[in-house]
């Protein structure tokens, strides 16, 4: 049966492969969620694909006035935010305007943006800590480490990766971290518009994986970076070994 927004077969196709959509077993292809039902609404539905798998094969691009950061994630209002090299974090208007310190900000050593707006944000202790705004204290989440590495799937749950470079997820904040089987190994990791997870791996390269449960694929061409995010314009920003800032899109 035909899904009402990606009316196209091959395209219904490519959008299972890559978890932008489900098989029901009811016959129907159903779009996971309202920004996935937008995106294939048009006839473009098959480039917006393609486009995540040409900005991974791209080359890295320095970006100047960039670094030294080793994390960086985007706001809802577009910010940048930059975890800098003492562990501080710094915010910039755009990728080539000043990093300018944020008050009473540390110490992380990874975050990224939930999609209620909050900051989380994992603590030199490897617990995970929240921040209403960029000017609020962070707030201890109990029962929360012990992580290197955090990102929220696009499901809502929260992937981390552990001491031991293998993923944990839980379904919320409050929940027990729970093992996910044959996951490592990596440093650091994001979750892509797409419904993907990003990874890099203890050899510096990128690896993609389609599900929690999907094996890591190698992106050619991908490293050395130490973190990686993806912007909301579907940009990658990837903190190099230099801990200077790169670009990768298709």
């Amino acid at each position: 049966m035909s899904c009402k927004y990606i009316p196209n077969m091959e395209h219904r196709n490519l959008a299972v492969k890559l978890c932008l959509c489900r098989y029901e077993a009811t016959g129907e292809y159903v779009c996971k969620n309202k920004v996935n039902q937008e995106s294939f609404s048009n006839v473009s539905n098959k480039r917006i694909i393609e486009n995540f798998e040409l900005k991974l094969s791209a080359n890295w691009v320095y970006i100047n006035n960039s670094g030294a950061v080793i994390g960086v994630t985007q706001t809802q209002d577009n910010k940048i935010i930059g975890i800098g090299k003492d562990n501080q974090l710094y915010v910039k208007d755009n990728l080539v305007s000043n990093w300018v310190q944020v008050a009473n900000s540390g110490a992380v050593i990874a975050i990224t943006v939930l999609s209620d707006g909050r900051l989380l944000g994992v603590g030199m202790d490897n617990q995970l800590y929240t921040r209403e705004t960029l000017d609020s204290n962070w707030v201890y989440v109990p029962n929360s480490g012990a992580v290197k590495g955090i990102a929220q799937m696009t499901n809502g749950q929260i992937v981390g990766v552990g001491l031991d470079n293998q993923l944990y997820t839980r379904e919320t904040l409050d929940s027990n971290w729970v093992n996910v089987p044959n996951s490592g190994a990596v440093i650091s990791l994001a979750t892509l518009q797409d419904g993907r997870l990003v990874g890099v791996g203890t050899d510096l390269q990128l690896y993609t994986r389609d599900t929690l449960t999907s094996n890591w694929v190698n992106v050619p061409n991908s490293g050395a970076v130490n973190a990686i995010a993806q912007l909301k314009d579907g940009t990658l920003i990837g903190c190099g070994t230099d801990f200077n800032m790169y670009t990768r899109s298709g």
